[in-house]
């Protein structure tokens, strides 16, 4: 059987509706129980009655049985025998007042002892007040298969003229063809069933009031509790956790308050938490963001001195080609005066001649010298500003900062080289300036100045091979700062996007701090 009707009739109903409902409920059950066993009490006493006046009427039955063999052994005649079960019958009594009736088939009277002017008259016209043919009925009963029958109608009492319901058992006893009965009355079963009622209501209704009063209790405590529950809950959806909420008692709505209390303080808690959380965050993204833009700045910067530095590495290599091709000329030159040095005892005529040129070539050696030293110090500070940018890269700068100690060392040699060369000609260029003075003197300090060139012609090829070097390191110096630079670039790119994402993240940190705050906690 389908009860989803029944089970959305109930749900659409509120709590209260429901206790008021099931109240009533077991109000009509305990009703309805209370009448069904006082109709069953009512029904038992009737038929232990009935059952009584049945054994009655058997007692009576025998008794004609009993003249009826007197008749039968010829102790008495027929009309004998009647006479005697008649008059027996009618003095007997029970319960008081009860007695026996007779009569015939037609029907006639043949006893009554409360109203003997019945007795020998026909009684097929006598009626109750409803109408019934009472002795009409009786010879009906017991004309049965069985024999008899209760017949229920009105009779007044002994000595009294007001009808009252009876009930009667008739028996029919054959050989005669007569009817015996006899019944109790049927007022007092009323008035004790009228009574016994009275009686339960007055219990069922002390019952039902107690249901009542115990049921407005319960549903005031109940609806109290759900009402609260629900005026928290509603508070907590409209974001409101200010709701105080009192718990007492031990019931499932107590234990539902308790649980919605520790609910709203945990959120409380949490989203007090989740505030100081968003607020935490928003802060520190904009401390990111902020951080992120002097980065982007910084970075910026920082690509920018890569770039000028790549472009200071490719002049600085310009400059260091330079240096070589000038430093091979040198070593061109110091070898053409050491084979004029060695020549020099075999023109000495021309040493006049030969010195202004040496010391022309001297004062150019000077001159290269000097750029070497300036090349080699700029490569110095070059290579010193690439180790300090190779530290700031971190771990990608290791290589690099390698390549700028080699392109350091490299241009102090040089420039070490550069100062002793410088010195060698300074004193050439005293001896040659001297040795205008002292042309005299020539062939002695010719084998000085032969040593000499050849210590130069030494140097010289000293320093074009570190200048071949100092040009290679400055090549990968070149090729590290460009890596340097395109790397920066990136991370410029990501620092970037590093700044947009913590932008964001500031962005989300505000609202989310916004949809907390819409919460009451206090």
């Amino acid at each position: 059987m389908d009860f989803s009707f029944l089970r959305r009739a109930l749900n659409a109903l509120t709590i209260a509706a429901k206790l008021r409902l099931m109240t009533a409920l077991a109000s009509l059950i305990l009703v309805a129980i209370s009448g069904y066993f006082l109709f069953e009490e009512y029904q038992i006493t009737r038929a232990g009655r009935e059952i009584a006046v049945r054994q009655t009427v058997e007692v009576a039955h025998s008794i004609l049985g009993w003249a009826q063999q007197l008749e039968a052994r010829g102790t008495y005649t027929r009309a004998q025998a009647q006479q005697l079960a008649l008059q027996t019958l009618q003095a007997a009594r029970y319960s008081g007042k009860e007695y026996f009736w007779v009569q015939d088939m037609q029907p006639r009277v043949l006893m009554h002892p409360f109203k003997p002017e019945l007795n020998g008259q026909d009684a097929s016209h006598i009626q109750d007040p409803d109408g019934k043919p009472i002795f009409v009925l009786f010879v009906r009963r017991a004309q049965q298969s069985d024999g008899g029958g209760f017949v229920t109608y009105q009779w007044p009492k002994p000595g009294e003229d007001q009808p009252v319901p009876k009930i009667s058992y008739v028996k029919a006893f054959a050989p005669w063809r007569w009817v015996v009965g006899s019944g109790v009355y049927a007022d007092d079963l009323r008035k004790n069933f009228l009574a016994s009622l009275w009686r339960t209501l007055i219990v069922v209704a002390l019952a039902v009031a107690v249901n009542l009063l115990l049921a407005r209790n319960v549903q005031q405590s109940v609806v109290r509790g759900l009402d609260k529950a629900v005026r928290v809950a509603r508070a907590i959806s409209q974001r409101d956790l200010t709701q105080q909420v009192t718990v007492k008692g031990r019931d499932e709505i107590s234990h539902l308050l308790a649980a919605m209390k520790a609910m709203s303080e945990d959120l409380t808690q949490t989203l007090r938490g989740v505030r100081q959380a968003a607020e935490q965050l928003a802060h520190t993204s904009a401390e990111i963001a902020s951080g992120n833009q002097d980065l982007s700045s910084r970075t910026e910067s920082t690509a920018s001195n890569l770039e000028q530095t790549a472009a200071s590495m490719e002049e600085l290599t310009g400059s260091v080609t330079q240096n070589a091709e000038a430093a091979r000329r040198a070593a061109r030159c110091a070898e053409t005066a050491n084979e004029v040095a060695t020549q020099g005892g075999e023109a000495v005529a021309q040493v006049v001649h030969r010195m202004e040129d040496i010391r022309a070539s001297s004062r150019q050696i000077a001159d290269i010298t000097s750029v070497i030293d300036s090349i080699a110090f700029q490569t110095n500070i070059l290579a010193l500003n690439a180790a300090v940018e190779a530290a700031r890269a971190g771990e990608q700068g290791r290589g690099f900062a390698v390549v700028a100690s080699e392109v350091r060392t490299l241009a102090q040699r040089s420039a070490q080289a550069a100062r002793e060369i410088k010195t060698l000609i300074e004193n050439s260029v005293q001896q040659v300036e001297a040795g205008g003075a002292q042309a005299a003197l020539t062939g002695q300090t010719m084998e000085r100045v032969v040593a000499a060139v050849q210590e130069v012609h030494t140097l010289i090829q000293e320093i074009t091979t570190a200048t071949g070097e100092q040009s290679n390191g400055i090549a990968q110096v070149n090729v590290a700062v460009s890596e340097l630079d395109r790397m920066t670039q990136q991370n410029a790119a990501l620092v970037e996007e590093s700044a947009a994402a913590a932008q964001a993240l500031r962005e989300q940190a505000m609202q989310l701090l916004e949809s907390v705050q819409r919460f009451k906690l206090t």
